[in-house]
C-alpha cells in the first residue's frame, strides 16, 4: 500500500505543473480552428460538430451507453468558439490575444460529463470485527487485491504525451492496458471482507479506481480529437485528486488503527 499510495502523492503535486500547460489552451484551440472557424458560418461550424459527434458515436468507441459525452461536449466547445470569434469579429476586438483569452475561458467552463458504473455498500460483504487485528489483515488483502496497479510502470500523461508528439498508436494500448489494471484492481477490491468502520473509505477507493479507469480509456478513445482531449485533461484531474484523496484516507485509516 504504501508505494502505491506515494505514487499517487507525487502524480498529485505533478498535475499541477500539467495545468500550468492549460494555460495555453486558448492559444493552441484557437491555432488548430482558427482557420475552418474563419472559413465557415456558424451554422456550418455547428452541423459540421454534430456529425463529427454523430461519427464517433458510430465508430465503435461507446461501450456502455448510447451516445458519446465527450464527442458531445467538444461539438459544444467548437460551437462556443465560432460564437466567439463572431463577436469579437462584430465588436473589432479580435486579436491573437483576445481569441486565446476567450477559447480558454471556454475551456475552463466545459467538461465532459463521463458515466461509470459505480460501487455501493450492497455490493461489498463486510465484518462485524473492527479491531485493530482485523484492520492488519484488511490491509494485507488490500495489498494483494491491488496488486495490478503495480505493473502500471509509466504515467498516464507521460503516455498521452508520447502519443501527441510521435502519434504511435502503441501509447495508446498502452493506456488501455493501464485503464484495465485498475479495472482488475477494483474487481479484486470489491471481493476483499471490508471491516464495518471502513466501508465509507473502501468504497471510496473502489470508486475512485473505476472513474480513473473510465477517464483513462477515454483519453485513449478520444486522442485523436484535440478539444476532446483538452476536456479530458480536466476529468483527469479531478480522477487523479480522487485517486489520492481515497488513498489518504486510506493511510490515515490504517495509521489510526495501528497507532
Amino acid at each position: 500500500m504504501k508505494g502505491l499510495y506515494s505514487r499517487f502523492k507525487s502524480s498529485h503535486i505533478a498535475i499541477t505543473a500539467v495545468f500550468f500547460v492549460l494555460a495555453l489552451t486558448g492559444a493552441i484551440l484557437w491555432k488548430v480552428f482558427a482557420p475552418d472557424l474563419q472559413r465557415s458560418s456558424v451554422g456550418a461550424v455547428a452541423n459540421q460538430a454534430m456529425l463529427d459527434a454523430e461519427a464517433t458515436t458510430s465508430s465503435g468507441i461507446l461501450k456502455d451507453s448510447e451516445f458519446d459525452p465527450v464527442s458531445e461536449a467538444s461539438a459544444s466547445a467548437l460551437i462556443e468558439l465560432q460564437g466567439a470569434y463572431m463577436g469579437l469579429q462584430a465588436a473589432g476586438t479580435y486579436s491573437t490575444s483576445t481569441a486565446s483569452d476567450a477559447a480558454a475561458k471556454i475551456g475552463l467552463n466545459l467538461h465532459a460529463p463521463l458515466v461509470f458504473k459505480g460501487y455501493v455498500s450492497s455490493d461489498l460483504t463486510t465484518d462485524t470485527d473492527t479491531s485493530n487485528k482485523r484492520a492488519l489483515a484488511y490491509r494485507k488483502d488490500l495489498q494483494a487485491s491491488m496488486k495490478p496497479l503495480l505493473d502500471n510502470k509509466r504515467s498516464e500523461l507521460e503516455l498521452f504525451g508520447l502519443y501527441s508528439e510521435t502519434h504511435d498508436t502503441k501509447y495508446l494500448d498502452q493506456l488501455r492496458a493501464e485503464a484495465k489494471n485498475y479495472r482488475a484492481a477494483a474487481s479484486s477490491t470489491a471481493r476483499v471482507v471490508v471491516p464495518e468502520d471502513a466501508v465509507a473509505i473502501h468504497l471510496g477507493a473502489l470508486n475512485a479506481m473505476t472513474e480513473f479507469a473510465s477517464v483513462i480509456e477515454s483519453m485513449a478513445d478520444h486522442a485523436q480529437d484535440p478539444i476532446g482531449a483538452v476536456l479530458l485533461l480536466q476529468n483527469y484531474n479531478q480522477a487523479e485528486s480522487d485517486m489520492y484523496s481515497s488513498f489518504d484516507a486510506l493511510a490515515s485509516y490504517f495509521k489510526h488503527k495501528t497507532s
